[in-house]
């Protein structure tokens, strides 16, 4: 675990990777519901769509503008909640120290 925390530690420094981090005080929010992707295109014609990870019952692909718009508003929510950029990095350097401790025993 202290490996790939650090090795996303190593990808925050990157100027094209925002690192995002939701503290577990925040008790329940939007991201609990499973992962989603929201797709969007940059031709006009092409819509907002979102795919879903773990789908129930095969349906992966939501173009609905009304569902789209809600899980649009999801994510506006998550990002709200999150902790972000040097809040995030010292969580998560916190998070691998605490297991760079256990790991040395």
């Amino acid at each position: 675990m202290r490996r790939q925390l650090d090795h996303v530690l190593e990808l925050s420094e990157r100027p094209e990777i925002e690192l995002a981090v939701i503290s577990e005080d925040v008790g329940s929010h939007p991201g609990l519901l499973g992962a989603f992707s929201l797709l969007t295109f940059e031709s006009d014609m092409d819509p907002q769509v979102v795919y879903l990870e773990n789908a129930p019952d095969d349906v992966g692909l939501i173009e609905d503008e009304n569902d789209v718009a809600a899980y649009r508003e999801s994510f506006a929510a998550i990002v709200d909640i999150s902790l972000r950029k040097r809040d995030a990095v010292a969580v998560l350097t916190k998070l691998r120290d605490l297991h760079e401790k256990i790991e040395k025993g």
